[in-house]
């Protein structure tokens, strides 16, 4: 859901230097990422200074802000955005489901209980009960839907910026 709700969020706008501000963002948020690992890794780390230095004829050529092309990204934001593109979506809606997918695949209790069907199995023992967690299709169909919804206007938008490019 994050990689539909940004693709959409760095297509949608009719800005081509709004666009060319996002991406640039994006790839410095990627080069953060890589000198986190290599401060790890190697304790070395240039990611992101080269990166920086390759992007400044860029933002030149086009007119842009080196404070708009290196903030950071806040993916609130961009799923909220993304949802504005979107036939089906609010705000609200696009981001609670992303905040329930993000807790899932970080093991948050809460949201696997959330959205899972619960069967008690068996009888209690010493006051803990045995339960069985699973999810309908029905509940699985919904979240892929959402991404659905996000990618259909991404690949409308794509087509239509590579014809206006």
């Amino acid at each position: 859901m994050e990689n539909a709700a940004a693709a959409l969020w760095m297509l949608g706008p009719k800005s081509r230097n709004e666009r060319l501000i996002r991406r640039f963002r994006w790839l410095m948020q990627d080069a953060r990422q890589k000198d986190a690992v290599l401060s790890v890794t190697t304790k070395t780390t240039a990611a992101y200074d080269q990166r920086h230095e390759t992007l400044l004829p860029l933002l030149a050529q086009n007119g842009l802000e080196l404070a708009d092309c290196v903030r950071r990204i806040n993916f609130r934001e961009v799923v909220r955005e993304a949802a504005g593109y979107t036939e089906h979506l609010s705000a609200d809606a696009c981001e609670i489901r992303w905040r329930i997918l993000s807790a899932m695949t970080h093991g948050d209790l809460w949201a696997s209980m959330s959205v899972t069907d619960r069967e008690e199995r068996g009888e209690k023992e010493d006051g803990v009960v045995r339960l069985r967690l699973t999810s309908s299709v029905d509940r699985v169909a919904h979240f892929g839907l959402v991404v659905y919804d996000l990618l259909k206007p991404a690949y409308v938008l794509l087509d239509l910026r590579r014809k206006q490019h």
